[in-house]
């Protein structure tokens, strides 16, 4: 991802998910530092290439994580980290004006952000005992868990704050799960559970005659995570360079 994003951000190059030869073939090199390649190559002038280099792997919206992280918070591999701690910052803000006035709901945030401490030590050493970066994107799962609680909790729980207030911090989370999703594509179980559980909660609420209200209530997280899902397949092919969409495939 950082050659791709780099090679955007610093260089022109074309936001298809590519990246410049030069730039890749620098992290491919072994025995330097990361953040001397990033230096360096954020700050060397490059001259054309003839041949982009094509990303062959999984998940290539990684290189929006790191483009996101490059633009807040400048060139360097702690930035990642920084922007990580941005967007569960964001999610959990929004969690909290939603249902800052709901102690069972406060109760369950805060859960979720208990079980998100203990969880960071134990993934970022789980790897035989070599530290995994908290940007690395087997990351990214507890990162979208309180936007998950979020979208559920907004199917059981009566809502007390405005819904000028509380429509957009929905909206708000279901985009970041769509962008999650978007960065890793194993994420989609946050996003099943959230539209299996608004679906059943609707039909219950429909064979039960509740009032029309609670049961757009219950299906308007199901909605919303849809079009986020929806919203990152569209970018995808529509932005990726056509070799991800032919004989390259989405992976070697």
């Amino acid at each position: 991802a950082l050659p791709v994003a780099i090679s955007q951000l610093y260089h022109g190059q074309k936001r298809d998910y590519t990246g410049h030869w030069q730039i890749a073939m620098e992290f491919q090199s072994p025995g330097n530092p990361t953040n001397e390649i990033i230096a360096r190559t954020t700050t060397q002038v490059l001259p054309p290439h003839p041949k982009p280099y094509l990303w062959t792997a999984d998940d290539r919206g990684l290189a929006d994580f790191v483009y996101g992280a490059f633009t807040l918070f400048g060139p360097d591999i702690t930035s990642l980290f920084y922007f990580w701690f941005t967007l569960l910052g964001l999610s959990l803000t929004q969690a909290l004006i939603a249902y800052w006035r709901d102690p069972f709901a406060l109760a369950v945030i805060a859960s979720g952000i208990v079980a998100i401490g203990i969880i960071i030590p134990i993934y970022t050493h789980a790897n035989a005992g070599l530290p995994v970066h908290i940007s690395e994107s087997r990351m990214f799962d507890p990162l979208g868990c309180i936007a998950m609680l979020h979208l559920l909790l907004s199917i059981f729980r009566p809502v007390r704050s405005a819904i000028w207030i509380h429509a957009p911090a929905l909206v708000f989370q279901a985009a970041l799960l769509g962008f999650l999703l978007h960065t890793r594509t194993t994420l989609i179980w946050i996003l099943l559970s959230v539209i299996v559980v608004s679906l059943a909660v609707t039909l219950k609420r429909l064979a039960d005659g509740t009032p029309t209200r609670a049961r757009l209530h219950a299906l308007a997280p199901a909605l919303l995570v849809i079009a986020a899902w929806a919203g990152s397949v569209i970018h995808q092919n529509a932005v990726s360079n056509s070799a991800y969409l032919a004989e390259i495939g989405p992976r070697t």
